[in-house]
């Protein structure tokens, strides 16, 4: 069984979207929208109402590219839509690639793109850099085995993602019962600046690695995607074999990680370290909350910063050249408002944290499920089920 490497432009065509005029997008219209935000739910409830060329209409099923920020692919399933600008349709155009396939064998080509891109440039994507992609290409029947065996993989994830999404729910509202909205403060807690009750903002350093697991002993960066679900993912890493005597800096269990530089979407995104993984480091994109513990805790400082009302006044506080990529300096963050709860009262939320915590671990087996596969099957492809 042959695999051969082909360019993405000998065996796929590309659409790019059109650029539909903003002032008739509405509630109602004639089609719903495709754009980069609704790339990965695969629908929209914002509609267009106009005159539009046939080759814009996408239907369910149609493999869809974000071109801007964070590139990422998914699969259309809000019927028959329009593709807006930056979105690009990707069409087999080879009797011999295999659509579900495509679709697992592009991220991880566009991810080594972002790892090429700097954080001070806006990212985008272009159909040429696409069509230069090199992906492996084995006979059909093995790309439709390998494209089966990620369904499966991926369903699991999706299983396992929507029941911590479920229990971040939970923990948002008991947030919000215990101390109320952290930016509105209707409880009228004392509020300090964010460096006040904070002992240090500790940064990584920029590392070049190899995009691939680490053995025993070697040690990883971790990316920006380590952080940016909400949930820690020490497994999002690339391997640095030569730390050229610099010291680094090892998440601690109970840490809060803090994403200083993103899309507007993903920056200022904040995570609580839940496993030990002590070969992995911080990277200068990612911060170390230190709470001073006689003031604050961290798992309340994790949820207060990733309250849609205080994450968006640090989002209004970044600065950036763009609108899509933005930067948070620490001067910046430490200026930030927050409340500060009494202690008994944040202990109280830690506990519930703690107690669910100790339920989610069953759901491990599913993550040790998923990479086993890709050990197994998909050595060429890892990556595609972050645990």
């Amino acid at each position: 069984m042959t695999t051969r490497t082909v360019r993405l432009g000998e065996v796929a065509a590309f659409v790019s979207g059109y650029a539909f005029a903003s002032e008739r997008f509405g509630e109602t219209g004639d089609l719903p929208l495709a754009r980069i935000r609704d790339v990965d739910r695969g629908q929209s409830e914002t509609y267009y109402a106009g005159p539009f060329e046939e080759k814009f209409v996408i239907g369910n099923g149609d493999l869809l590219i974000a071109m801007d920020g964070d590139f990422r692919v998914g699969y259309w399933r809000g019927g028959q839509a329009l593709l807006n600008q930056r979105v690009c349709r990707a069409i087999p155009e080879e009797s011999d690639l295999d659509l579900q396939y495509l679709g697992y064998a592009l991220p991880r080509e566009l991810q080594r793109i972002q790892d090429r891109t700097s954080f001070v440039t806006v990212k985008h994507l272009s159909v040429k850099q696409l069509r230069a992609l090199k992906i492996p290409l084995p006979p059909l029947p093995e790309q439709r085995r390998i494209a089966a065996i990620l369904d499966k993989a991926d369903a699991v994830r999706r299983k396992r993602q929507q029941t911590l999404d479920l229990a971040d729910q939970f923990l948002r509202s008991a947030f919000l019962d215990l101390f109320g909205d952290p930016v509105t403060n209707p409880k009228g807690w004392p509020v300090k600046k964010l460096g006040d009750v904070l002992v240090d903002i500790e940064g990584g350093w920029s590392a070049k690695g190899e995009d691939r697991t680490p053995q025993p002993g070697e040690k990883a960066v971790l990316k920006i995607s380590a952080v940016t679900s909400g949930t820690y993912r020490p497994g999002e890493c690339k391997v640095v074999t030569d730390l050229g005597g610099r010291d680094v800096i090892t998440p601690r269990l109970g840490d809060v990680l803090f994403s200083r530089a993103n899309t507007r979407e993903l920056v200022a995104a904040t995570c609580l370290v839940d496993r030990e993984a002590p070969d992995v480091f911080l990277p200068d994109k990612l911060w170390r909350l230190v709470p001073n513990d006689e003031m604050i805790q961290g798992v309340y400082l994790r949820y207060a910063l990733s309250s849609e009302s205080l994450r968006s006044l640090v989002r209004r506080r970044a600065t950036g050249t763009s609108g899509s990529m933005l930067n948070v300096s620490k001067a910046k963050l430490r200026s930030i408002p927050i409340p500060v709860p009494d202690l008994k009262q944040q202990e109280r939320f830690g506990q519930i944290w703690r107690s669910q915590q100790s339920l989610l671990r069953n759901v491990a087996s599913d993550a040790e499920a998923c990479a086993k596969l890709q050990r197994l099957e998909l050595p060429r492809f890892r990556g595609q089920c972050s645990a």
